[in-house]
């Protein structure tokens, strides 16, 4: 059983078990931008290959119907439910690198994980629809990114859990809607 001191209010096993890798990424920001500048290109690579697919094959709007509940739901649980300091070791600054879906500017928004809730949305997607290369990719890019997040010191453990949790939620309520739209309205199988 862990016992935290009273002038601690939360432990992160993970932050502990990364500590080096923190302070490694610390001591140079060179890297430092390189390695956002990667995840933000993997979180691209998954936004852009999935508008792809959906351009040209056009199988359902689960997935817009559970972006458009996802992200709203985020910022409002961010600016009016739980506000949080960040973490003792940020180091999510703006690396100078464009990525067309990942915001790098100065936010307050640590709870829930979208970058977590995203690549679960876009990996139960690709699992829908059958697509186990893509299901894999974006397995792959949700690996790295939690890894990112986490020695970067830009979630908590449980900002992850929650974003994987209200992501699974949220892509079932998606379907639901998905089957007005795509069934009832236009018709579709």
């Amino acid at each position: 059983m862990f016992l935290l001191p009273s002038d601690v209010c939360i432990r992160d096993l993970m932050f502990e078990a990364t500590g080096a890798a923190n302070a490694w990424f610390g001591a140079d920001l060179d890297r430092r931008d390189i390695y956002l500048g990667y995840a933000g290109y993997l979180m691209d690579f998954m936004f852009i290959s999935w508008a792809v697919y959906w351009w040209w094959r056009f199988d359902s709007h689960r997935i817009i119907f559970t972006l458009l509940i996802f992200y709203p739901t985020r910022s409002l649980v961010q600016n009016n439910l739980c506000l949080m300091g960040r973490p003792e070791g940020f180091l999510f600054y703006d690396p100078g690198i464009f990525s067309i879906t990942t915001n790098y500017f100065d936010t307050n928004d640590f709870y829930y994980s979208g970058h977590i809730g995203s690549c679960v949305m876009f990996v139960s997607e690709w699992y829908a629809l059958g697509k186990r290369w893509m299901l894999c990719a974006v397995s792959f890019i949700m690996f790295n990114e939690w890894l990112m997040l986490t020695i970067l010191r830009t979630h908590y453990l449980i900002d992850f859990t929650s974003g994987i949790a209200v992501a699974l939620i949220f892509f079932k309520l998606g379907e639901k809607l998905d089957y007005f739209a795509d069934v009832l309205v236009m018709g579709s199988p």
